[in-house]
């Protein structure tokens, strides 16, 4: 992975003369830290250390150019000692407010970017400094304040340290994201990018005013799909990914066949059908379908030979006394299911990277299942984007554990044997699982 460059800029009145010393030696320090195991830097950018030729224009061409600067950086580091700074002739606030104004400016298109603020404790602030402070404030822009060179040193290499990690890990996120959702760009004609495909289910009482966005359909999905199709309609978005739709099954966007699909629950299978379906043409997976006296099945084959999975889910509720068709996701209960994430290349799209045509699947033993592996996707993107090869099939079995109203966890058990699924259904398993939950809780 190519080396991340992120920019920190530092602004502050001529009295923090101290405190921008300290900055500088702080970002060394963490580029020490951050530039082998994170493969980013920070650049830094200092008044200071800049070409001597940029201050031999005039006071208004060095302040734009530093205004400009300053709205480039990723993390924008501001600094007051005590006084407000410098006001330009024919200006109004002085040029440290002006480099503040520049960067509010740019985070209006781009809120990723970081402002952190640090104020002097024990001296008197200008009152143009309190004035700023609270407008800062009002935003939403959190402060720090200090009363000594030593506790802002503290502060600072703890803040950007941080912000520089939560800000790597999200990018992360969004490459992963996109390499996930690969897939290509609707060609002219098409009526959305992607299909996001559903099996309509008669009760709309979850979705409350949500529902208004599933414009083009006849039935609402089940509560377990429609959190499914909320965390993909995130996920999509966050990779930059526009124009999809959600349909139901018996409701197609036009040239469905040339269209990527996103397969979520049974919505692969023909309504009503009691007969196993293979997910794709390219997958070694099998579903069978809940019947009137038998389980939905899922079958594949990995280095441990066949293997035949069932929902221990129904076996949790009975033994802590819920019935099935009570069962609405807000008690205080435990319970498991398994589902599979997958993805598979159309073999006659083109080889080429972003312009493949591809299935996706969503897919649980019951809708607890589905709902998880779309949790996978949102929550466990570094994890996933180690099995991902860009233009490659995918397949992920994945067990999902359920606390307190919410998914707790959701773990890739591809690897795993026979013996393993089998012992998740059993009596003294489950037993043991809900013994467990009832004298720790959620941990």
């Amino acid at each position: 992975m190519a080396e991340q460059r992120f920019r920190a800029f530092v602004s502050s009145p001529g009295d923090a003369i101290k405190e921008r010393k300290i900055a500088l030696e702080i970002i060394e320090k963490i580029n020490v830290k951050i530039d082998g195991p994170l493969d980013m830097t920070i650049t830094r950018y200092f008044w200071e250390e800049q070409n001597p030729g940029l201050f031999n224009m005039p006071d208004k061409k060095v302040q734009e150019t530093l205004n400009t600067e300053a709205a480039r950086a990723h993390f924008f580091i501001l600094i007051f000692h005590e006084k407000y700074g410098r006001i330009e002739q024919g200006k109004t606030v002085s040029n440290t407010e002006r480099e503040v104004k520049a960067v509010l400016a740019e985070r209006k298109k781009n809120p990723r970017k970081t402002i952190l603020p640090y104020f002097m404790e024990g001296t008197t602030l200008e009152p143009k400094v309190v004035e700023l402070r609270e407008k800062l404030r009002s935003l939403g822009i959190i402060d720090r304040s200090y009363k000594s060179l030593k506790e802002f040193k503290d502060l600072l290499t703890h803040d950007l340290y941080s912000t520089a990690m939560s800000f790597k890990l999200s990018t992360d996120k969004i490459d992963a994201l996109k390499k996930f959702w690969n897939f290509r760009r609707p060609n002219e004609g098409d009526t959305v990018s992607a299909a996001i495909m559903f099996n309509p289910y008669a009760i709309e009482k979850f979705f409350d005013t949500d529902v208004n966005r599933f414009n083009h359909i006849s039935m609402a999905p089940c509560y377990e799909v429609f959190r499914a199709i909320r965390k993909i309609d995130k996920t999509l978005r966050k990779a930059g990914k526009f124009g999809f739709g959600v349909f139901s099954t018996d409701n197609e966007p036009g040239r469905f066949e040339s269209t990527n699909k996103i397969w979520v629950g049974g919505s692969r299978m023909k309504q009503g059908s009691q007969n196993s379906y293979t997910l794709h043409a390219s997958s070694t997976i099998e579903v069978a379908p809940r019947g009137k006296n038998k389980p939905a099945k899922i079958t594949f084959k990995n280095m441990t030979g066949i293997v035949n999975i069932t929902s221990p889910l129904k076996f949790y509720l009975e033994a802590q006394r819920v019935e099935m068709s009570e069962f609405d996701y807000r008690q205080d209960i435990i319970a498991k299911d398994f589902g599979v994430l997958a993805r598979y290349k159309d073999p006659k799209s083109s080889v080429t990277y972003d312009s493949a045509k591809w299935d996706y699947f969503f897919v649980g033993l019951r809708g607890l299942g589905t709902w998880g592996a779309a949790w996978y996707l949102d929550r466990c993107t570094r994890e996933l984007v180690e099995k991902l090869i860009d233009d490659k099939n995918l397949e992920i079995i994945l067990e999902v554990t359920y606390k307190n109203g919410a998914i707790a966890s959701v773990e890739d058990v591809t690897t795993k044997g026979q013996e393993y699924f089998s012992q998740a259904t059993s009596k003294s398993s489950i037993n043991g699982e809900i013994q467990k939950f009832k004298n720790y809780g959620s941990l």
